[in-house]
């Protein structure tokens, strides 16, 4: 007997087969662009996004430009690079975003890790890094928390910018400077610290001058530390907030 449902069927398989393969071949092709240029695709969303906190550094070594950082970026290296006293050696930035610090690390010699947690910026970070034919840097997606913190390795200098408070918020107070006293002691010579003195500061009631305050737990978590301000930026991206960060460049004092 003649069954009109299962012929029905059969018709409508066959008009689903040409596009299951049009699918299948759309899908694989994303999916080898994606693997072949991946870093460009996601440089290229990341460039002509009309939201670019994330991606707030710039990349001078292709033609990159961030919306409002820029320039205080730039001003964070220069004062990086006044008080780094020594030639070469290990480096680590944990927030890395980008990574311009880590690359202009390795382009003075040292051997440059860059940690971040947006998959996002580590891929653009190594398109920067091949574009640039700098070889002694390495990328890597981490969220740095209480419990993988001590895996972190030891390094002759780490950069640990705008990422504490953010510790501070999720993790707690107390957490987050243990955390911090990890951190400083996989530091073998100097550690450049900055964090928000602003509006995740005050969630903590803060009184006095935040970079006062910053300092004293600074001084809790690195006791046996020479500690200096080496200078003071605007946040380059919400305007809003005035409250300038203090930067620090945390010594380990030798014998």
């Amino acid at each position: 007997m003649f069954n009109c449902t299962d012929a029905c069927r059969d018709v409508i398989k066959n008009l689903k087969r040409p596009f299951k393969k049009i699918i299948f071949l759309a899908k694989y092709g994303l999916a080898s662009g994606m693997s072949a240029s991946g870093e460009w695709l996601i440089y290229n969303a990341q460039r002509f996004s009309p939201y670019k906190f994330r991606a707030y550094q710039p990349m001078p070594w292709i033609g990159l430009r961030s919306r409002k950082r820029d320039e205080s970026t730039l001003q964070r290296w220069q004062a990086i690079e006044q008080n780094l006293d020594i030639a070469g050696g290990t480096a680590m930035d944990i927030g890395s975003n980008l990574g311009h610090f880590v690359l202009r690390l390795a382009e003075k010699g040292f051997y440059g890790i860059g940690i971040d947690m947006a998959y996002g910026n580590v891929k653009i970070a190594q398109y920067v890094q091949r574009k640039a034919g700098i070889e002694n840097a390495a990328f890597s997606v981490m969220a740095v928390t209480p419990d993988n913190v001590s895996l972190l390795p030891s390094v002759d200098v780490l950069v640990f910018f705008s990422v504490w408070h953010h510790w501070i918020g999720a993790y707690g107070l107390e957490n987050a400077t243990e955390m911090l006293r990890v951190i400083w002691g996989k530091t073998r010579h100097v550690m450049f610290f900055e964090t928000g003195e602003d509006t995740e500061i005050q969630r903590l009631k803060v009184t006095g001058k935040p970079a006062v305050w910053v300092r004293s737990q600074l001084e809790r978590a690195c006791p046996d530390a020479n500690i200096e301000v080496i200078g003071e930026f605007d946040r380059g991206a919400h305007q809003r907030i005035k409250q300038a960060r203090t930067l620090f460049a945390v010594y380990r004092q030798t014998s």
